[in-house]
């Protein structure tokens, strides 16, 4: 696995475009977004929104923190080819890791991201 700024969607452009173009899963403390991309190397990049009517920029880290660790252990089940955009929700914050996980692990499953 390369490094993981590798995997990360930086670029206000490429989220506006998952935005517009990709699907829509909403759960509880998060809104999962994916659309598929065009990419030569096959990669599943991943981005984060953490809004600040999460909380303070310690809360807001803490959830970007979890969110991404989520993603890294998911990471190798996932079809590959895709941009991905989790968006926390204000309720977050009161979420342990397992209702995130649980949240990220249902938004992949209903967009039939997973491996067969």
């Amino acid at each position: 696995m390369k490094h993981r700024s590798h995997y990360a969607i930086t670029k206000r452009w490429l989220y506006r475009k998952v935005y517009d173009t990709g699907s829509k899963t909403v759960a509880r403390y998060c809104i999962v977004y994916i659309r598929h991309n065009d990419l030569p190397e096959r990669i599943t990049r991943c981005g984060f929104t953490v809004t600040k009517k999460v909380g303070n920029a310690v809360v807001r880290n803490r959830i970007k923190r979890r969110l991404r660790d989520i993603f890294f252990r998911l990471y190798d089940t996932l079809q590959t080819g895709h941009d991905i955009v989790i968006v926390a929700k204000s309720i977050s914050v009161n979420a342990s890791f397992q209702d995130l996980y649980n949240d990220i692990y249902q938004g992949f499953a209903r967009n039939d991201l997973f491996v067969a």
